[in-house]
């Protein structure tokens, strides 16, 4: 299964490109790296964004076939929210 080292908040994993990914919860990373680092949480969230940054751009120049998956939970109001906007 491909992973990022350190980064906490796996929830599970999904299967992309026939191969076995983790999943983890974008929230719940933010609150791992707090916790157990000592970062502010802008600092966290930097290092959230940074990881989907580059796991993109990996993906994208073909370094590896598939990568992590980083999730941005939501709640009902939140998906309506989107819906509206037409974010989907």
């Amino acid at each position: 299964m491909i992973l990022v080292d350190g980064l906490g908040g796996l929830v599970g994993w999904a299967n992309v490109n026939g191969v076995k990914v983790g999943v983890y919860d974008a929230d719940r990373a933010s609150v791992a790296l707090q916790e157990e680092q000592g970062l502010t949480w802008q600092e966290a969230d930097a290092v959230v964004a940074a990881a989907e940054a580059g796991l993109a751009e990996s993906v994208q120049g073909g370094d590896i076939g598939a990568s992590p998956v980083i999730v941005h939970p939501a709640d009902a109001d939140d998906i309506a929210d989107m819906i509206r906007r037409g974010d989907r």
